[in-house]
């Protein structure tokens, strides 16, 4: 009704401050897809604020990051979510796996916290600062990146598994990383190493 009486007056942009916030999972669902179809269909522009990557995600075309008053990335979604940029982004972003890097070669760094090297698909910048791997990029198949890892625990969601692991020569004051995986892809055994593919490992420079 409120957002009715406001599009009566014909505004010239839209401003929603966290419209959903007091909502269950499945009603902010069904009004976030009403919404975005009330959107497109009266095309007028709105401004979305949001701790939510997933209300952004689902109903904006771009988005900006903001940290303390700092404006860090303003991208297309799909190309933010692609490459955040910062540490920040990346953890807004859902990117559970972030870790002091250093650049050891053009294409390559060094996680001193996890023990391990990676290649990268991207050019190293000399000002890089940490690398981000989002929990699903994990494959206990690919050769790429490939190091050794020991379970710590895991737990049951619904349709995935979150299983924290940690490398082999990781430090022991670091914390695990996250691994998601379907429950119709898990393996029987947990694997005993993982491959990351170059273009998933996320170059963060502030």
């Amino acid at each position: 009704m409120a957002l009715g009486r406001i599009l009566v007056n014909r505004p010239r942009l839209l401003l929603l401050d966290e419209p959903f916030s007091a909502l269950d999972s499945h009603l902010r669902d069904k009004l976030q897809l009403e919404l975005r179809e009330l959107l497109a269909g009266c095309g007028l522009p709105a401004l979305l604020v949001t701790h939510s990557r997933d209300e952004a995600y689902h109903l904006c075309h771009r988005i900006a990051v903001l940290d303390q008053g700092q404006l860090l990335a303003v991208k297309e979604k799909k190309a933010l979510f692609a490459d955040p940029g910062s540490i920040r982004a990346a953890s807004l972003t859902g990117c559970k796996n972030i870790a002091p890097a250093r650049k050891t070669g053009p294409c390559q760094v060094e996680v001193p916290d996890w023990g391990i090297r990676l290649d990268t698909a991207a050019p190293v910048g000399d000002g890089v600062k940490a690398v981000g791997i989002r929990a699903h990029y994990f494959n206990p198949k690919s050769a790429q990146n490939r190091a050794p890892v020991t379970f710590v625990r895991e737990m049951e969601e619904p349709f995935e598994w979150i299983v924290e692991f940690r490398y082999a020569g990781q430090d022991p004051a670091s914390p695990p990383l996250w691994w998601r995986v379907p429950k119709d892809r898990r393996p029987g055994q947990f694997p005993d190493a993982f491959g990351v593919a170059p273009q998933n490992v996320l170059l963060l420079y502030r």
